[in-house]
């Protein structure tokens, strides 16, 4: 009996001498192939981890950032633990990575959302991904898009009868405005994916609501806690078992809506094609809605070869809901920030709204948007600036040489859009808010890899067209309703990264009503 379970032991013994010896090899023979390109190693097997630990979180960004500048004309590699991630800042690294049709795949960095997402639009890759970008680009057209306009603007209302009400309340004080674009954005994204009406911004607790923010805080924190990194050991503790809770709640109230929905096609009765206009819409509630991106990604999935099952319909759905709620809400937060502090630009958004709109209540005038060439620009200046996702991760699927240096298939790539937007030998005066760097005659010249709020080629954002219809509908409307003045200035904040570009402190405005 002792002698089996010696033998067991040395077994055991042996096995794992051996993936350590396998482990160590890789390692070094990674090390020896990225010798001569230029960055930083840090410790062995701990890279820069136990530096940026030291680094207080308001200040990682910055440190980061420090880091880039002293590369920023070339490549350089970042040793993060064992492994090697290389940092892409230039327009010319993304013009060679960005319309690859091979190289898609994300990073492993995105392992943090897929408890939530599973394989959707956001974290599949290779044939399923170009399965999943076929069946949704339809939901994404304009004339799509444009239907959603009058529910936008009915959320905006409501946004701007609660700030009213709490600035009412609370006179004299800065307003912390993200919890109220949020609850907005939140309303506006589960209408117009699900076709449910949440109504976030009038409810005071909601499950739903809920679980979705307590995913983004935990992911947040677990993204710049390296020892959270392990699932099996991050499952184990108290935030651990909080995610699980959440992602539960928010799967089990999604299926239940496409569930729900799919009973009711199946018991639906046949529908009379003879007026188009009317079956672009459906009745919800006793009054016409438009359809939800559900609605169109069902449609669009029975009438295909490989219809999706009702899991991976879900996973799309919480990818609409995960993708267009923080990111959106984020957006529209930085723009007001920018706003507050330049006055001279705020009002002149504020004179083209009264030009374009001349008396109008803001409502049903969805195509008057396009008129609004100003605020245009100035949203692209903000995203310039405070790109929502400043940097994208992906895995190589095959070798690419970047200024001369081969990077090998399965090297981490950080594709750096925070600190190309700010690069002042892509941009002059790159710090400056200056909306008129994107005005028609301003931009001819420009390496059209020089800006990518929502990244570009075959993998851009599929969403950006709807984004940015809601940052017009809902900064048109707050901006008509509110003149904005920041508590702070854009040199006394610090910029936290982790998956979306935010303030590490609440972004506080004050906020007076416009006397027209």
């Amino acid at each position: 009996m002792i002698n089996t379970l010696l033998r067991v032991i040395q077994i055991l013994l042996i096995v794992i001498a051996a993936v350590c010896v396998k482990y160590l090899v890789q390692y070094f023979y990674m090390r020896y192939r990225f010798r001569n390109i230029p960055g930083v190693t840090g410790m062995p097997f701990l890279g820069v981890a136990w530096d940026l630990l030291k680094v207080p979180i308001e200040d990682q960004q910055e440190w980061f950032s420090n880091i880039t500048n002293k590369y920023k004309n070339s490549i350089f590699v970042l040793w993060i633990g064992p492994r090697p991630f290389i940092n892409l800042q230039q327009p010319r690294h993304m013009e060679a990575i960005l319309p690859s049709t091979v190289n898609i795949k994300k990073s492993f960095v995105y392992d943090l959302v897929t408890p939530w997402l599973g394989n959707g639009l956001l974290t599949s890759t290779g044939e399923k991904w170009f399965h999943q970008r076929k069946l949704l680009t339809p939901a994404f057209y304009f004339g799509v898009l444009g239907k959603f306009t009058d529910l936008m603007y009915d959320k905006v209302k409501i946004l701007n009868d609660c700030i009213e009400n709490h600035v009412f309340n609370n006179s004299n004080e800065p307003v912390e405005i993200f919890d109220f674009i949020s609850k907005c954005t939140l309303d506006i994204i589960c209408e117009t994916a699900m076709g449910v009406e949440m109504d976030a911004q009038r409810k005071k607790a909601d499950a739903y609501f809920k679980a979705v923010h307590e995913f983004s805080n935990l992911v947040s924190d677990r993204y710049i806690k390296p020892w959270y990194m392990w699932d099996f050991f991050y499952s184990k503790t108290k935030d651990g078992r909080k995610l699980k809770k959440t992602i539960e709640i928010m799967h089990e109230f999604t299926t239940g809506v496409i569930t729900e929905k799919l009973a009711k096609k199946k018991n639906a009765l046949p529908v009379d094609n003879t007026d188009d206009n009317e079956n672009d819409d459906f009745v919800f509630a006793g009054k016409k809605k438009c359809k939800a991106f559900l609605d169109i990604l069902l449609e669009a999935s029975e009438n295909d070869s490989q219809p999706l099952s009702v899991d991976e319909i879900r996973e799309q759905v919480d990818t609409f809901t995960f993708a267009g709620h923080d990111t959106t809400a984020t957006a529209i937060c930085w723009t007001l920030f920018a706003l507050g502090n330049e006055p001279e630009i705020q009002n002149n958004v504020r004179k083209e709204l009264r030009n374009v709109f001349d008396g109008d209540n803001y409502n049903s005038v969805g195509t008057k948007l396009m008129q609004l060439k100003y605020l245009d620009c100035v949203i692209k200046e903000t995203l310039r600036l405070y790109p929502s996702a400043p940097f994208i991760f992906r895995d190589l699927s095959e070798d690419v040489t970047f200024d001369g240096y081969k990077i090998p298939a399965g090297t981490s790539l950080t594709i750096n859009i925070f600190d190309l937007h700010r690069d002042d030998g892509v941009w002059e005066n790159p710090l400056d808010f200056n909306p008129d760097r994107f005005l028609t005659s301003n931009m001819i010249g420009r390496h059209p890899y020089s800006y990518l709020p929502f990244s570009a080629g075959p993998r851009n954002c599929i969403g950006q067209r709807f984004a940015f219809l809601e940052l017009k509908v809902v900064l048109s409307s707050f901006l008509s309703k509110w003149q904005i003045k920041s508590a702070k200035s854009p040199k006394d904040i610090k910029l936290q990264t982790d998956i979306i570009l935010r303030c590490f402190e609440p972004i506080k405005l004050y906020l007076t009503p416009v006397i027209n």
